[in-house]
């Protein structure tokens, strides 16, 4: 009996695991495993609280509040380490007091949205 499963992928999924493959020289099975490790890390991390450095340019406290800014331009907004339920409201509130631009921070834009602004607005 073989160890080899039938899993069906989207083309582009393919594409992307191919692209890993050829640059680090890994096999689909080692970046797949890698995924599961780095999720499982970031989930046991967010379970002990989460935080990196300060001086971190991906990050930005605001009040009680740290934001992250996370590979794959996601956003995660923590309070003593632990993942927030109100992000996008804490993300409209940081951007308000750095003087961002209100058309910026459209509550009807998702919180990848305007945290990206937010980002940019700090970097610019």
């Amino acid at each position: 009996m073989s160890n080899v499963s039938d899993v069906r992928l989207k083309k582009t999924t393919v594409d992307s695991l191919k692209e890993y493959v050829n640059d680090f020289g890994m096999t689909v099975d080692d970046v797949v495993l890698n995924l599961i490790e780095e999720n499982n890390s970031l989930r046991s991390l967010l379970g002990q609280g989460f935080s990196l450095p300060t001086d971190n340019k991906d990050t930005h406290s605001f009040n009680e509040y740290v934001i992250h800014k996370l590979p794959k331009g996601k956003i995660l907004v923590t309070k003593d380490g632990l993942k927030v339920s109100n992000m996008k409201k804490v993300l409209i509130e940081a951007g308000s007091d750095l003087g961002m631009d209100e058309s910026e921070l459209n509550p009807d834009f998702t919180t990848y949205e305007i945290g990206r602004f937010l980002f940019k607005h700090l970097h610019g």
